[in-house]
């Protein structure tokens, strides 16, 4: 018998995958969500210089202008200061 063949990780299910990124993502303190967009918040985001214009249609980079907006606030939060927003 050859032990190359024996020694191999069976194969991995994609649910299997979806858990273990899930749980990662868990750890990590992180949530996925799906949020859909209005053609006017993506315009707020881009009036208030959170994303440039011509990244409006660029998936990542809307994701990153929210990240970006919510780190904002949620410091703001933290530290307690007056809303300027």
């Amino acid at each position: 018998m050859d032990n190359k063949h024996a020694l191999a990780d069976p194969p991995v299910s994609p649910a299997a995958v979806r858990m273990r990124r899930y749980r990662a993502r868990r750890r990590e303190g992180l949530r996925l969500v799906q949020v859909q967009l209005r053609e006017t918040e993506v315009d707020a985001l881009i009036e208030s210089g959170w994303l440039e214009e011509h990244s409006r249609n660029n998936s990542n980079a809307v994701i990153d202008a929210l990240h970006r907006l919510f780190d904002r606030v949620s410091s703001r939060m933290t530290r307690n200061a007056p809303r300027t927003w």
